[in-house]
């Protein structure tokens, strides 16, 4: 039974016929009134759906168009910039191709001289089953790794020329640009009262004097505690008692020796290991440098090492191998230095050098650097005395005369006396 019926049913019984008919209708009438406006709530809120579903279409189809135009515009910009850096589309071709010539090449130069490297070292151990070097002489290990310097120059001319052509690029490019208008741009503007970084770094940055001050205390502090220990072992390198200084002339052919190059090819320290030793002498020791200034250690081989060299050869020998070097080592890359057979020795400055020597603590006495140039001329006259025997005539004056005096003196103090060890330095 509807509500309205039971409403009629109990009012009829307790107001009366009249009443409870008044009371029914209006009651009728406000539930009627109320569906309608249920109804009407009904189809706003359908309406409003509808609405939300166009909305987010519509929107939808405004971010495509957004995307859409945005993916333009960048690409608008990426070919402007492109022609702006380049100056046409056609110059980023070649700046690929300068990008990938230098590539090529550099990685060209450094394989090319990774296996020469690891391959004339694994030459230089190699011994047999009698315990002998399989390769004794250091200008076969040369040949064999000579193809690959020849690769290594061309990887080194591939990148000299992508590097050459990098440069023109750029000339080019910045002789051909036109101006750029300025473009008005705007920015967030900045956040004067962000919370305050408490961290080290920014505390320390925020006092670049303070920052300055500490820097310099910290590097001074490693500075010393490198420096400080060389300082102080200057007074306890022991010298061998056998290890002179170098003479006038053998001075003047070490700095011969510096002039040329020697040392970029050549090393003067034999490592105690057994193929060093088996191939060039017994091993270097500290002593043996206490009167070089500087010492010329070396740091590569591309010739063999010359510590031992003195005494090795004949006067003859070193003379004709600076005059051609292939006639008494064949298959040499060396170069010849026959400009020392015919220039004469410089003897204006051999005082100064001893002077200077002695400053350094080479202990050279007063009568030694007086009389150096009379030294120099008598131990020269005994080398070109000597050459003379082989057909060398008036080689007295001579800059090779010097380099063979210094070449002679290699490695031999140790060879004279027993390597009893003198005090240590002062």
């Amino acid at each position: 039974m509807p509500l309205s019926g039971k409403l009629s049913l109990g009012l009829s019984e307790k107001l009366g016929e009249e009443v409870a008919s008044g009371l029914i209708n209006a009651f009728n009438e406000m539930e009627v009134a109320h569906r309608t406006e249920f109804q009407e709530l009904r189809h706003d809120i359908a309406r409003l759906e509808n609405r939300v579903v166009e909305f987010r279409a519509e929107l939808k189809q405004d971010i495509t168009a957004l995307r859409f135009e945005l993916k333009q515009d960048m690409a608008a910009m990426r070919g402007e910039l492109l022609q702006k850096i380049a100056g046409v589309q056609s110059e980023l071709i070649k700046w690929t191709f300068v990008f990938w010539l230098g590539t090529i090449g550099i990685v060209v130069y450094m394989v090319s001289m990774w296996v020469a490297g690891v391959t004339q070292g694994l030459m230089l151990r190699a011994f047999d089953a009698q315990g002998f070097l399989v390769y004794g002489n250091f200008t076969e290990t040369v040949l064999r790794v000579l193809p690959l310097y020849y690769i290594r120059a061309f990887g080194g001319l591939l990148y000299l020329i992508g590097m050459l052509m990098l440069v023109v690029n750029v000339w080019v490019t910045v002789r051909g640009a036109t101006p750029v208008p300025d473009e008005e741009a705007s920015a967030p503007a900045l956040q004067r009262n962000a919370p305050p970084d408490r961290s080290w770094q920014r505390r320390l940055e925020a006092h670049p004097l303070q920052f300055a001050l500490w820097a310099l205390i910290a590097v001074s502090i490693g500075g010393l505690v490198e420096l400080v220990p060389l300082l102080a072992a200057k007074s306890n390198v022991p010298v061998i008692a056998s290890v002179k200084p170098y003479t006038p002339l053998e001075l003047e052919g070490r700095d011969l020796y510096v002039r040329e190059g020697c040392y970029l090819c050549h090393s003067q320290m034999i490592r105690p290991f057994r193929a060093e030793t088996e191939r060039y002498g017994d091993y270097s020791k500290a002593g043996e440098f206490v009167y070089d200034h500087p010492f010329q250690f070396g740091s590569r081989r591309i010739g063999p090492d010359l510590q031992r060299i003195g005494g090795k050869y004949p006067n003859i020998w070193h003379y004709r191998h600076m005059e051609d070097p292939r006639s008494t080592s064949p298959g040499s890359i060396m170069p010849p230095f026959a400009w020392l057979l015919a220039d004469r020795l410089n003897t204006s400055d051999t005082v100064a050098k001893l002077r200077a020597m002695r400053t350094l603590g080479v202990p050279y006495t007063p009568e030694e650097v007086d009389n150096a140039v009379k030294d120099l001329q008598a131990q020269a006259q005994a080398i070109a005395t000597d050459l003379a025997t082989s057909g060398v005539q008036s080689a007295e004056t001579r800059e090779i005369v010097a380099l063979i005096a210094y070449l002679q003196r290699m490695g031999t103090d140790i060879k004279k006396a027993p390597l009893a060890l003198a005090e240590p330095r002062p």
